[in-house]
């Protein structure tokens, strides 16, 4: 659950 949270937030850093 958590670890899904994790990989947006890292996917959201790598966009910007």
């Amino acid at each position: 659950m958590f670890g899904m949270f994790i990989l947006a937030l890292l996917t959201y850093m790598k966009k910007k």
